[in-house]
């Protein structure tokens, strides 16, 4: 009992060892045990075994860690204890490395002189060796050779299932024997096809002739390959030999309870060569515990090893593995946990029996059908006695000098049973505030599972009323505020025994068909009677049941209330469910009871999974609605909804409406149905009842995308009907919102009445698009409706389609350039000398509308057509006739008017003409009369 309790103090550990017995009338100590030192974590002793024959003791520690890779891996040491205390060598001789991934081929010899039943030899032994390494990170290839060498399997193709049959199925080849070509071109082709330098290749080659370069085990890999050639190459003469060789060696045998996933197995040692080892491991399902107990027999066939798996399918199972051929046989029980304790008490026995030893196999789970297994070969043994089925529980059995001795408590079965008066709660008392009395009686009952003659136990047992609800909510009590009753009796064999319990309960009809749950507890404790030793509870008994009151149902009469539930529902002004956009999808649900009251009345609603619940709305009726989402990602929802709890009553209508929400990311199927199914605790429906009802709807999900363009210009001069310029239009389109395949068709002005607008419409294109049809405009008397609005689209002039399919996923964008000549010939027509033309081609998005919708703030969820606009303006031509006669006329009628502006300034008279008058006046003054003198 050694560590049964622990105390932690400041600087050491006390631990308790009650069941210590260092005395004859002493028993239990205590250690102190100081923590200064840190132990090594191996767990020394925690598993031990003596053999009697040599009287040597193995002593193991299982938790010896080691990191690998991506796993802590934990090996064990055992200890060899000698008669005299002193240390032997450990098994093994050090841990376990991390495991390193192997590649083993087989190559085997199928030439002609070969004899049959020797390739089948090979056979069984490359099925024998391969049985050994399954599992372990290890993959195999076979190859024949005579004069070729065949490969049957790649290390890539080994069979995973039926793998001993298919090796089976290898014919022999014969012919010549060409061993050194195929050793030499295997191990290169191995060798090419290794996919690691962390693997280790081994190449087993089978041979019948014995030739140090023909190797019955030898290995090709630089990696394995190691001298002295003495330790690593051995030359068998038959496959018998190798057998020899097994039995003549000694080993230890260690169980390993909680290797691969604790199926368990267990691992051989060789005393001459601890690094030799031989796993078995389980081939039984996870968790079978195989290991759990084991021993070996000595047989005249060889080691006989009775291994023991208590929890294999929660019953056990015991194995017996001849270590001679690999031959399993399982001793199947009759009742749960076999195999928890396995012991042999007799070796070497001489008379060839099936098991060849005296096997006994225990169960911890003591049951009405517990056994104890004798397996053995000697006449006056019995295979299987039931002890408990026996009159006296004491068994002995004897052969020669060895007797055995087996005592079983006997087992008893207890039975509870509660009663309550009244036996149901009325509906129809008028006054709810006043409780009504009622008295359960409790019985137990004791049956003998042995076969006795008497036995007694006392019970206490515990009566909790009302116990699905919490005080005060609870609506039966003993006394106010207390709803438990302890009480004790005693019990005799096959006598009911009953003790009565007074209590009140709330009555009232709001609780109709929602019954009172008391749940009774009880222990056993079995008391002596006579020579009888203590009974023992079965494990079977339930020490806890539940006892239920209900409530009266009143149906008239006849006592059958007969419903007539129909029941009916639609999708809320929805015809489809528009993920991304609506966040609700509203069922209205529609009940309409036209028969008699119906008790417990309930309409459950299944749901798609990726909807969840939001709320209820009650619209007529009393409703309570729960619901419960799909976690598993399997399981519909489900919703709950009582309907005019307790009674929907004859000729009711209720009507609610449920709301399930959904988010943009969910992945819904392209229909999603909801199911309404109306139930009730009536016993019986009429025949004209609608209980059922499922309908779909279709689901659409939301998409957005945007279409950018910017403003192109270009001008002419009207009357130049020749001209062409370059013209650019771009068009960069982003999806928003989740990937698609969508197309942009691009709707490009061609051709205005007779006339091209662009120079060679042939060379018009939009990168990344097909050119399509050509569309004709809707209005052919186009010329007053451009004059009016200056616009050139399709409305006016045929336009060439171009289509862009594209799968684009989410948050990412393409741009499509328009590009060609445009041609200034269609001018002319529309009469005007000078106007800002707008050249409109469009952009429409084409998307499969039964799977998406288009995310618009309109009703109709239309995308919207977007207009690529280049401005073409207009010059008249100029004339400068008016000007230059306009000028020169005016220049002339100035010049006039200045000349004459000047004539009557005198500044046209000549200098001749004044000194004319100058000279005139100077012979008048000659010819007068003279000066006077003054």
């Amino acid at each position: 009992g050694f560590g049964y309790q622990v105390v932690q103090r400041t600087s050491d550990v006390l631990v308790s060892a009650p069941l210590e017995q260092y005395d004859t009338d002493k028993r239990g100590q205590i250690f102190r045990c100081s923590t200064e030192r840190f132990k090594v974590n191996m767990s020394l002793g925690l598993s031990m075994t003596t053999d009697p024959s040599t009287k040597k003791t193995m002593v193991c520690g299982p938790t010896i860690p080691r990191d690998c890779k991506s796993i802590t891996m934990y090996n064990g040491l055992c200890f060899e204890i000698n008669p005299d205390n002193s240390l032997g060598q450990s098994y093994p001789s050090a841990t376990e490395e991390c495991r390193s991934e192997a590649d083993i081929a087989f190559l085997l010899d199928g030439s002609g002189s070969v004899a049959h039943e020797d390739f089948n030899k090979m056979k069984a032994f490359v099925k024998n060796l391969i049985r050994a390494f399954l599992g372990k990170d290890t993959q195999f290839a076979i190859t024949q050779f005579s004069s070729y060498p065949f490969t049957h399997y790649h290390f890539n193709n080994f069979p995973s299932q039926n793998w001993e049959s298919e090796i089976d199925l290898i014919t022999q080849q014969r012919g010549g024997t060409q061993t050194a070509r195929a050793i030499r071109e295997v191990d290169k082709r191995y060798k090419k096809n290794q996919n690691s330098s962390d693997r280790t290749t081994l190449l087993y080659t089978v041979k019948k002739y014995r030739c140090k370069r023909r190797l019955n085990l030898w290995s090709l890999s630089m990696r394995i390959a190691s001298d002295p050639d003495e330790d690593y190459v051995f030359q068998v003469n038959s496959f018998e030999a190798l057998d020899k060789i097994q039995e003549n060696l000694q080993f230890i045998q260690m169980s390993m309870v909680g290797a691969n996933q604790w199926r368990g197995g267990y691992k051989r040692y060789s005393l001459n060569n601890p690094e030799s080892t031989y796993p078995f491991e389980s081939t039984l399902d996870a968790d079978s515990y195989l290991g759990y107990s084991m021993a070996i027999a000595k047989t005249q066939n060889g080691p006989l090893t009775i291994i023991g798996a208590p929890r294999y399918q929660h019953k056990g199972i015991v194995l017996t593995v001849s270590t001679q051929s690999i031959i399993i046989d399982r001793i199947n029980p009759y009742q749960p946990q076999v195999g928890t304790a396995v012991t042999t008490y007799l070796q070497g026995l001489k008379k060839k029996i099936h098991l060849s030893l005296f096997l006994c196999l225990t169960s911890n789970q003591v049951t009405a059908e517990s056994r104890v297994f004798l397996f053995s070969g000697l006449d006056n043994l019995k295979f299987s006695i039931n002890l408990l089925h026996e009159m006296d529980p004491w068994c002995f059995t004897c052969f020669t000098s060895f007797c055995f001795v087996f005592r079983s408590r006997p087992v008893v079965m207890v039975r509870a049973s509660v009663s309550f008066i009244p036996p149901q709660i009325p509906t129809q008392n008028p006054d709810c505030s006043k409780p009504l009395a009622g008295r359960a009686t409790v019985c137990f009952t004791m049956s003998n599972l042995s076969k006795l003659k008497q036995a007694q136990a006392k019970i206490n047992f515990t009566l909790t009323l009302d116990a699905n609800r919490e005080i005060p909510n609870n609506r039966a009590w003993i006394s106010k505020n207390l709803r438990e009753k302890d009480e004790s009796l005693t019990l005799s064999l096959n006598r009911q025994t009953c003790q009565g319990v007074d209590f009140s309960i709330e009555s009232c009809p709001e609780d109709a068909l929602y019954p009172l749950n008391n749940a009774l507890r009880f222990t056993f404790d079995g008391l002596t009677t006579g020579s009888e030793p203590l009974p023992s509870l079965s494990p079977q008994a339930q020490d806890t049941s539940f006892h239920s009151i209900g409530f009266e149902i009143s149906c008239g009469p006849d006592s059958k209330c007969v419903d007539d539930l129909k029941v009916d529902f639609n999708f809320t002004k929805s015809s489809e469910v528009k993920v991304g956009i609506d966040e609700l999808l509203n069922v209205t649900v529609f009940v309409e009871n036209r028969g008699e009251n119906s008790y417990n009345s309930h309409v459950i609603l299944t749901y798609p999974i990726g909807l969840s619940f939001r709320k209820f709305e009650t619209v007529e009726g009393r409703i309570e609605c729960n619901s419960l989402d799909s976690e598993d990602g399997v399981t519909r929802g489900k919703t709950d909804c009582s309907i005019n709890k307790p009674i929907f009553r004859s000729n009711s209508v209720a009507i609610f409406i449920v709301s399930y929400g959904h988010n943009p990311t969910s992945e819904l199927d392209r229909k999603i149905y909801v199911t309404a199914n109306a139930t009730s605790g009536n016993n019986q429906s009429a025949s004209t009842s609608v209980p059922y009802m499922k309908k779909e709807i279709d689901v659409k999900y939301s998409i957005y995308i945007t279409t950018e363009s910017s403003l192109s210009y270009n001008n002419f001069t009207y009357g130049e009907n020749d001209l062409q310029k370059p013209l650019q239009q771009k068009l960069k389109v982003t999806n928003v919102i989740r990937a698609l395949n969508f197309t942009i068709v691009i709707m490009v002005p061609v051709k205005l009445g007779d006339k091209e607008i662009w120079a060679d419409t042939s060379s018009l294109k939009v990168d990344g698009c097909k050119k399509g049809e050509v569309v004709n405009p809707s209005v052919t008397d186009f010329i007053p409706q451009i004059k009016e609005n200056k616009s050139l689209d399709c409305s006016v002039a045929s336009c060439q389609v171009f289509r862009c399919s594209k799968f684009m996923e989410k948050n990412r964008e393409e741009t499509y350039t328009i590009s060609g000549n445009i041609s200034s010939r269609w001018i002319a027509q529309i009469g005007l000398l000078s106007a800002k033309f707008l050249l409109t081609s469009t952009a429409n998005l084409e998307y499969d509308k039964s799977q998406f919708i288009f995310f618009s703030t309109t009703s109709n969820n239309d995308p919207p057509v977007h207009k690529i606009v280049a401005e073409v303006e207009v010059f008249q031509k100029p004339d400068f006739t008016k000007e230059i006669i306009g000028g020169s006329l005016g220049g002339l009628a100035f010049l006039l008017l200045l000349t004459a502006g000047l004539y009557k300034a005198g500044f046209f008279k000549s200098k001749y003409n004044q000194m004319i008058n100058d000279n005139g006046e100077g012979d008048a003054g000659a010819g007068g009369d003279p000066p006077t003198e003054g």
